[in-house]
């Protein structure tokens, strides 16, 4: 996850979902969960890695409504 503020440019690592327990705001019943959290220059590396797959139509495909498969 990357958080992009007016004050600092912060990643945290590694992150399995995006719950409370995930993002360390809860205790879960994990035995552990340990997230690293990155300040700049550090951080600005994970943020530029995500503009570029954002904005590359060829590696990123909206599937909000994709059809094309079915849970079975």
């Amino acid at each position: 996850m990357t958080v992009n503020s007016p004050v600092e440019q912060t990643a945290y690592m590694p992150l399995n979902g995006f719950t409370t327990v995930d993002i360390g705001c809860e205790r879960g019943n994990n035995s552990y969960n340990m997230i690293n959290r990155m300040e700049a220059p550090f951080s600005t590396q994970y943020m530029q890695l995500f503009e570029t797959l954002w904005i590359d139509r060829e590696k990123l495909q909206d599937v909000t409504n994709f059809r094309g498969c079915s849970a079975q």
